[in-house]
Formats: structure tokens, C-alpha cells, sequence
């Protein structure tokens, strides 16, 4: 870009592909950007063997207007290894037709999100998210969102609800195995042995002592 309006960055210098004949080239503007319209140039150049040659663009219009949404991130708590979600509510400004893509952005190592849909009637939306056992735990306080809002056969882009927290916890220590009692020894009695029964001699003999 030739120059920027205050408030609006843009790509370092990008190449066009050998064969292609456009490329698509990012500006953004910050919270301080004015809401108006600007007109902006971009240079492009090329070596055509025998030295650069130089060309610019015409003076294009760009607008600056209040964000289409807004967005706030509530704080999220997952066990490493488990799932969860992360719930974002939605602010409309501006109305828009159709549906915009929404991502979650800013994750930790090792945890996802799924891309989804949003539209202009939903104030609401919850990410659903996976944590795996190895995640790094703590919290992360980089999260935000990155939407594309259809307008006008185009997308424009938003970068919306920045300083979301998910907060990872180690999942509960198992609690010590109890020590095993030991039962006491069983009491066991004693049995006198049964006497041995006499024999027809014996008994004989007995009756004569007895006698």
C-alpha cells in the first residue's frame, strides 16, 4: 500500500504466483480506526529482464464502519482429557442476511474446535471442544473469535471477542486404595475323640471286675 489511513494496517509486500494474475491482499483496522470512507492505492512491481517496472492502482474506496457484532467470551473449565465447551454471547449492530462462519481462535496445544454457523438472529453459541489428556494445564487468556460476515456477494472479516479464558485442570487424584483387614483367626473347638467301643472280650472282662 502506498499509505495508510490512520487506524488501517496491511500485508507486508506479497508475490503473485508465476501464471496467476491476482492475489488477495489483508488490511485490518484497529478500534481506533475513524467510521468513514478512504481512498486508498496499491504499488505493484515487477522484473521484466530488463530492470523493474512500477505500476499502482487506482484510488479505491474503502469504508470504515462499526463492527457488524460484538462478542463476549465466558470463562470455560475442562479436566485434561475431557470435553467441554465454550460459550459466546453474541451483540448485534448491524444485520446481515444469510450465514457467517465462526471460528475459536487463540486454543492451547492440543485442544480443537469446530468451525460453525452463525446468523443474525442468534445471540448465543457454544463451541464444543476437546482437550486431550496431555494438554497444558492453567489458563489461557489468549482466546477470541474470527468470523466471515456475507455482505454484497463478499465476506468481510471480523476479529471479535478478544481476552477469552479457558482454564484447564488436572483431573482429580484417585484416592489410596484401603488398607486390607485382617481377619481375625477363627476360633475353632476342640472335640474330644469318641471312645473306641469295646470288643466282646472286653466288655466280658469288664463285667467280671465290676462283679
Amino acid at each position: 500500500m502506498l499509505w495508510h489511513p490512520p487506524g488501517i494496517g496491511s500485508q507486508p509486500t506479497l508475490q503473485i504466483p508465476k501464471g496467476k494474475n491476482e492475489v488477495i491482499y489483508t488490511i485490518n483496522a484497529n478500534g481506533s480506526a475513524a467510521i468513514r470512507t478512504w481512498h486508498i492505492a496499491v504499488m505493484g512491481e515487477s522484473d521484466a529482464g530488463k530492470g523493474q517496472i512500477l505500476a499502482s492502482s487506482n484510488l479505491t474506496p474503502v469504508t470504515v464502519a462499526e463492527p457488524y457484532l460484538g462478542m463476549k467470551i465466558e470463562m470455560a473449565a475442562v479436566e485434561q482429557g475431557q470435553d467441554g465447551s465454550v460459550i459466546c454471547k453474541l451483540t448485534h449492530a448491524t444485520p446481515f442476511e444469510g450465514k457467517a462462519t465462526i471460528k475459536l481462535l487463540g486454543l492451547p496445544a492440543k485442544v480443537t474446535a469446530p468451525e460453525m454457523e452463525i446468523d443474525k438472529g442468534m445471540t448465543e453459541i457454544s463451541f464444543p471442544i476437546k482437550i486431550a489428556a496431555d494438554s497444558p494445564k492453567g489458563q489461557h487468556k489468549n482466546l477470541f473469535c474470527h468470523l466471515n460476515i456475507p455482505q454484497s456477494e463478499t465476506l468481510i472479516p471480523h476479529n471479535v471477542g478478544h481476552g477469552g479464558v479457558l482454564r484447564i485442570d488436572a483431573p482429580p487424584k484417585k484416592p489410596a486404595p484401603k488398607p486390607v483387614e485382617k481377619e481375625a483367626p477363627k476360633v475353632v473347638a476342640k472335640v474330644k475323640p469318641k471312645a473306641k467301643p469295646l470288643s466282646r472280650l472286653e466288655k466280658l472282662r469288664l463285667e467280671a471286675k465290676n462283679k
